[in-house]
């Protein structure tokens, strides 16, 4: 039997076909009938069954008794759960406990459908997500100028003649705020076609390697090379008029933005030739067809957010918004815009430091003092939604010292990790093939209109539960427990008993595609919509396009601050196509190989440090240093170093690195630096120190 379905491992929503024979899984091939993917699939897809059918996964529910975790039965371990979060708050009060979801929940429709109510049950500030590692640039871009924050604009790379792609590696990534499977063909398809791919990134990528320009650029200057691309189109008249320029706001405040900047200043600071600068934007601003990208590299930096708001603008002004083969805006058959909070910006703040809340979440930066430090509103409890902050998140060895002296601590997840072996229950979910999918969320964010629902491939065992049945039954019994009114109570039943394709069945219902949940089912490859519409302006969630949002423009003097431009190494972070963040670190076929967990370095670095390929190397940052193995890389910037993100070199059970000396630039990033515009942690740019480690040179690999 074969069944068809999305891959949940990373956000390309890839069609896979999978035989099953006597309940076992035989082979998972990409789905050539698959409207969106058309067949393509990555290394990663094949570990679903490596995940379903490792004996480390997690089955029953865990409770910590004398230090140890011990199997026990779902009714003692959910009503406990509730019963300690619902007394915790009672004696310290609701902001006592906190909870972090991590980014498997936007890849599981129960996550995403139930996860809500319970937070907001909680009743607690201290909420915090994956989100603002790095990503709140791009939502709080979208909440300013466009009046939502998943109104993010999304390449039309299948149709553009001119892709600029910066600080982004989705050879890789498979796409990240881009759905777009089978990547490195479309961008082979644009130069086919007689158009242009050009990568702007400190460190020459598999992307780059694909293109038909690559631009190296000194970490973290970003914002000058936008901000003189900007002035240029500007003052030379190449932005063109076009209906962008009947409902935007903000154009005069945006030329003053950028009067102040000095094209033959930003060359010195960005390492790109003044002429190659001027080029770059008389080229994208004539262009017919262009857009122009930027993903984790831009958004974990200092000028992040702002950064991302000159790409806005700069797509904007060049008539590249709204239009085909620009950025453009997708149509979902489930539009997420109508459930999800729009966002809003700084309506509290945290105890400590006083970072401003967006949409509803602290900056996760936030996170280890809140739980360090004593007081009113000091943290006493953690629920931890299918996440590993204590890796993934800056200073992260810090977060794991802190979550050890927590009264408690709640997990739903199927893997013991770093985080969450301090836990006192672990709540473990199905196995992503024991359960019903739809992508909520990278539907919003896909290059091209599809509609697709996967059932569950495996059948499930006897009263095992999937996140949203686990979300929607804790929320019930601390309803209960927190003495809720019977509407209050009932509500969040009839919720639970609705269950997740109701909801779903319903949400396609309100939606305008006319795609119900039976022709889903009718079709298990997934229906095709077509491809991205002009929306503007009655798509907008605000009256106006904000061109110049006073948070940013405030930005300037800080921009304009350059300060002392040194020889400091500068750090920044990595993907690799088999690595998916700090998931699936123990499956074999993903770790075949030489390590990857290597220090890049470019050789004429490593000669200044008399550093050999293989040799062992000490990173010291202002917060920490590592030992990790060097690699010679000669597509890296000089006086850059590049480290994977989300590993670690903390072995324990089930989560020991297959490779000596695991790092991870999390291990060496400071929580107490950040954007200040949106709070994002700043995991790129680091300044640090390099050299040889005191222990004999590492094996070669």
């Amino acid at each position: 039997m074969t069944t068809y379905r999305t891959c949940t491992l990373c956000e390309a929503m890839c069609g896979l076909a999978i035989e099953v024979e006597n309940g076992r899984i035989m082979k998972i091939r990409g789905d050539e009938e698959d409207p969106f993917s058309r067949g393509h699939i990555c290394p990663k897809a094949l570990a679903l069954k490596n995940i379903h059918e490792d004996g480390n996964r997690i089955r029953k529910p865990l409770i910590k008794r004398n230090g140890k975790f011990v199997e026990t039965d779902w009714h003692e371990a959910l009503e406990t759960t509730a019963k300690k979060i619902a007394d915790l708050q009672a004696k310290y009060g609701n902001q006592a406990m906190a909870i972090y979801a991590g980014n498997p929940n936007v890849h599981n429709l129960g996550s995403m459908l139930y996860l809500p109510n319970f937070s907001k049950l909680l009743r607690t500030p201290n909420r915090y997500s994956a989100s603002s590692v790095d990503q709140w640039p791009h939502q709080q871009v979208a909440h300013e100028m466009y009046g939502h924050q998943f109104m993010v604009p999304i390449p039309d790379i299948d149709r553009t003649d001119l892709f600029v792609i910066m600080g982004a590696n989705p050879v890789a990534s498979n796409g990240s705020l881009m759905t777009a499977p089978g990547v490195s063909r479309r961008l082979k398809a644009i130069m086919k076609r007689g158009g242009e791919v050009i990568v702007i990134d400190p460190r020459k990528t598999e992307t780059a390697d694909l293109a038909t320009t690559y631009l190296s650029i000194r970490p973290g200057t970003d914002v000058y090379l936008m901000a003189a691309v900007l002035r240029l189109i500007l003052e030379n008249g190449w932005h063109q008029p076009g209906p962008w320029t009947e409902f935007s706001t903000g154009l005069d405040e945006l030329k003053s933005f950028v009067q102040s900047i000095d094209v033959k200043d930003v060359s010195r600071l960005t390492s790109i030739p003044q002429d190659e600068i001027e080029c770059l934007a008389q080229t994208f601003a004539k262009a017919e067809k262009a857009c122009w990208y930027g993903r984790i590299g831009v958004s974990t930096q200092r000028f992040g957010a702002t950064t991302q708001w000159l790409i806005q603008c700069v797509n904007i002004i060049t008539n590249k918004l709204d239009t085909p083969g620009g950025l453009m805006f997708p149509s979902p058959a489930v539009n997420v815009l109508d459930f999800l909070s729009p966002g809003h910006h700084g309506r509290w703040k945290s105890r400590v430091r006083s970072l401003p809340e967006f949409a509803g979440e602290l900056p996760v930066i936030a996170l280890t003092e809140e739980i360090e430090t004593a007081g009113d509103g000091q943290i006493k409890g953690l629920v931890l939604a299918a996440g590993n902050p204590a890796v993934t998140t800056p200073n992260g060895q810090r977060l794991e010292r802190a979550i050890q002296g927590l009264e408690f601590m709640v997990a739903i997840d199927f893997y013991l990790n770093e985080t969450n072996r301090h836990a006192h229950i672990i709540l473990p979910p199905v196995s992503p093939l024991e359960r019903d999918h739809y992508d909520l969320i990278f539907h919003q964010f896909a290059i091209r209109n599809t509609s697709k629902f996967s059932q569950a491939t495996m059948p499930r065992p006897v009263g095992a539960m999937d996140d949203g049945e686990i979300f929607a039954e804790l929320t019930c019994r601390l309803a209960r427990h927190k003495k809720l009114s019977f509407g209050q109570k009932f509500k969040f039943h009839l919720q639970k008993r609705m269950g997740a394709r109701r909801i779903l069945a319903f949400a396609l219902k309100k939606g305008q595609s006319g795609v119900s949940l039976k022709q889903l089912l009718q079709n298990p490859h997934g229906i095709d919509l077509g491809a991205m519409a002009a929306q503007l302006p009655k798509g907008l969630r605000q009256e106006q396009i904000q061109l110049a949002p006073k948070r940013f423009v405030e930005d300037l003097n800080r921009v304009k601050d350059v300060g002392k431009q040194t020889e400091e190494f500068r750090l920044i972070g990595r993907r690799h196509l088999l690595n998916n963040n700090s998931w699936l670190r123990h499956i074999p076929h993903l770790n075949r190989g030489k390590s990857r967990m290597t220090l890049l370095i470019s050789p004429k670095d490593a000669e200044s440090l008399g550093v050999s390929d293989g040799d062992l190397v000490t990173v010291k940052s202002d917060v920490a240093q590592i030992d990790v193995v060097a690699e010679l890389d000669s597509g890296m910037t000089h006086r850059v170093v590049c480290l994977p993100y989300g590993f670690s070199g903390r072995a324990h059970a089930h989560t020991a690195s297959p490779f000596p000396h695991s790092a991870s630039i999390n291990d060496i990033t400071h929580s107490n630096d950040w954007d200040r515009v949106s709070g994002n942690a700043v995991l790129s740019g680091v300044r640090v120190e390099v050299g040889l480690a005191d222990a004999q040179t590492a094996t070669k690999s």
